[in-house]
């Protein structure tokens, strides 16, 4: 979604032809300070610095251009005459704004109700460089009262979709291509308590994400598990409770149940199954769910069939229309196909049978398929299942729209079938995952290239011939790049809107950083708090 201010630039996005690489401004109300009133005054953030500059603009001319901490801590006054005569220059304009001396304060003199109106109109990156000035800014995307305000004016800060996680500077960062405006961008890095990778192994945590939050598991295979939920924006995480039977689980899905008032009333929901280590076969069935509205676990019924029927790292899908989460596994015949949580009844679906799709290669019936990636997705509402296959020495990707219909009936819809050349997937981690782009299309994203097709998720089969290439993603040098546990298989959409109340009173949310309020002029520790975002 992209909502338009009164200049007429969407929230997070840019003029092309600024080549300065500046975020356009947007018009805010006018303000009176002290002596004078500044029309349409419309802040501007000049990247490309060591600090972030400010520009702020009265009618058609520049005012003034200063630092941020000279010119928010200290402010200045400005003086306009007549109205600009006909046939005047842009110099004699210019010429007729007296840039007054700074007076001390004067951005603590604006009045307290229009510090958001103005701040909410920078774009997410801006707003952590200008953490960096003090504490006060630093604190800002904690504050409720700015965070429902750009909730209004911003739902949503992208979308996100495939990420690429990695490691610069002793700090966890998260890579994604934004559809919205079809660049990669960075989110701010993740701090303690979220513990950094061991660099040496190839993937760590299980992540999960939806509507602004992260859970991830990330409690070492040696010792309990660490199940925290995050919103990085806002700089906050939630450590959950321990499970009430402690284990590592294979599946982690979270959902964020958004109010009709606003996002920022959310609640959310985190489900937990199996466990997929050595020797906990009587916790490999085990299902429990965690809602925020209640602040406590709860244990649902086993997963059916045999230990270890989920034994694949995952999220799974929830579909809204229904209520079940949908993951991959074996079912109770002992077939590989779907199984399905009934999450209102906290139960399974125990007698359900819904294997993957089985098309004969080259007409032949009797060749045997292996799937060495089965991975749920869903896009646009519509629930997919991603496959890489292997029969009669060929490896195939294949793309099959999953409709559940009512009285646990389905129906499965070929959609894409595309070569590949080269072996079967990664036994350490899958090498392609498919990912949701907007605008109804589906990505096939190679983990290791990081190199992706788009296909439009059209009627009918789909011709493999006919994609897009997805962007490659910046160059990263001096990273440790990792995997999760899981195929990072949805679209991240960050949000600082995303509020947990209950949890803010037991127990307390853990805050990333300084976020003691302070007064702008307050100054910031720096260097604890190097942020770098492209």
């Amino acid at each position: 979604m992209e909502v338009k201010g009164d200049s007429g630039i969407g929230c997070g996005s840019r003029g092309e032809d600024d080549k300065t690489g500046s975020a356009r401004g947007f018009m805010a109300p006018s303000l009176s300070l002290r002596s004078a009133t500044i029309f349409s005054l419309k802040p501007r953030v000049l990247l490309g610095f060591t600090r972030p500059m400010f520009c702020w603009f009265a009618g058609d001319g520049v005012c003034e251009q200063r630092r941020p901490a000279a010119l928010l801590r200290n402010g200045m006054n400005v003086q306009m005459s007549a109205g600009k005569e006909p046939g005047q220059s842009v110099e004699g304009e210019l010429e007729r704004l007296k840039v007054c001396s700074p007076t001390p304060g004067s951005w603590d003199a604006l009045p307290a109700e229009l510090h958001n109106p103005i701040l909410v109109k920078l774009v997410f990156e801006e707003l952590f460089r200008l953490s960096l000035v003090s504490k006060y800014f630093l604190s800002v995307p904690q504050q409720d009262s700015f965070r429902r305000l750009r909730a209004e004016v911003c739902p949503a800060e992208g979308h996100f979709s495939p990420l690429v996680f990695f490691v610069e500077k002793g700090q966890w960062n998260i890579l994604g291509f934004d559809s919205l405006s079809g660049k990669w961008r960075r989110l701010p890095p993740l701090r303690s308590p979220i513990p950094i990778p061991e660099p040496e192994l190839f993937k760590d945590f299980l992540v999960a994400g939806h509507v602004g939050l992260f859970c991830m598991n990330v409690g070492k295979a040696s010792e309990s598990e660490k199940l925290l939920v995050t919103n990085p924006l806002a700089g906050e995480v939630y450590p959950l409770p321990d499970l009430i039977h402690p284990r590592h689980p294979v599946a982690l899905s979270l959902h964020v149940t958004k109010t009709k008032k606003t996002i920022c009333d959310s609640t959310f929901r985190v489900i937990a199954v199996g466990s997929a280590a050595v020797g906990s076969e009587h916790r490999s069935r085990k299902t429990e769910v965690y809602c925020s509205s209640k602040g406590n676990w709860e244990v649902l019924e086993d997963v059916p069939g045999t230990y270890f029927s989920v034994n694949d790292y995952q999220t799974g899908v929830y579909c809204e229309n229904q209520n079940v989460l949908l993951l991959t596994g074996f079912m109770v015949n002992g077939s590989k196909g779907i199984l399905a949580l009934d999450v209102a009844k906290g139960k399974w679906r125990q007698n359900w049978i819904c294997p993957y799709l089985h098309v004969p290669p080259d007409g032949n019936p009797d060749a045997t398929i292996h799937f060495a990636i089965a991975q749920l997705v869903k896009c646009d509402d519509v629930i997919y299942l991603f496959t890489e296959q292997e029969a009669i020495g060929k490896v195939t990707h294949c793309i099959d729209r999953l409709d559940l219909e009512k009285e646990g009936g389905f129906t499965w819809t070929r959609k894409l079938v595309r070569q590949r050349q080269g072996n079967r997937a990664l036994l350490v981690y899958p090498e392609f995952t498919c990912v949701p782009i907007k605008e109804n299309k589906l990505c096939i994203y190679n983990t290791i290239e990081r190199t992706g097709v788009v296909y439009e998720m059209v009627e009918g089969l789909i011709d493999p011939s006919n994609y897009e290439s997805l962007p490659k993603p910046p160059p990263m040098h001096d990273v440790v790049r990792f995997q999760s546990l899981n195929p990072v298989g949805y679209a991240f959409e960050p949000s600082f809107g995303v509020s947990f109340p209950e949890l803010k009173k037991s127990p307390k949310p853990k805050i990333l950083g300084d976020s003691n309020q302070a007064s702008p002029s307050g100054s910031s520790k720096v260097a604890s708090h190097d942020i770098h975002l492209s």
